[in-house]
C-alpha cells in the first residue's frame, strides 16, 4: 500500500506542478506584453532562442513561426518558455513536499 501511496504522491506533484507552470507561463506572457523585458534589438534573438542555438538546435526550427489570427507565433520559443515554467514549478512542488518552510506552509 505504501508503494501505491508514493506513486499517487508523485502523480500529484507532477499534476500540480504542471498546472502551476502553465498558469505562471501565461502570467509571464501577459506581463511581458505590458512591460517588455528586452529592447527590440535585444529581442531579435531572445535568450531562449540563444540557448537553443548554443545546444545545437537548427535555426530553421528555432525561428520558424505558425500564424494565429494573422500574427506570427514563434512556436519553438513558446514551447521552451512553457517547458521552463512547468519544470521549475514541478521542482518547487516537489521541494515543498520535503521542506514545508520553503512554501511558507
Amino acid at each position: 500500500m505504501a508503494e501505491k501511496s508514493k506513486g499517487m504522491k508523485a502523480w500529484k506533484i507532477l499534476w500540480y506542478g504542471f498546472i502551476a507552470g502553465m498558469i505562471s507561463g501565461m502570467v509571464k506572457i501577459g506581463w511581458e506584453n505590458i512591460f517588455p523585458p528586452r529592447t527590440i534589438a535585444r529581442n531579435e534573438i531572445n535568450p531562449p532562442q540563444h540557448l537553443a542555438q548554443q545546444i545545437g538546435i537548427p535555426d530553421d526550427i528555432i525561428f520558424s513561426n505558425v500564424y494565429f489570427a494573422d500574427q506570427p507565433v514563434a512556436w519553438f520559443t513558446l514551447i521552451l518558455h512553457f517547458s521552463f515554467a512547468i519544470v521549475f514549478a514541478i521542482l518547487f512542488v516537489a521541494l515543498i513536499q520535503k521542506w514545508k518552510k520553503v512554501g511558507l506552509a
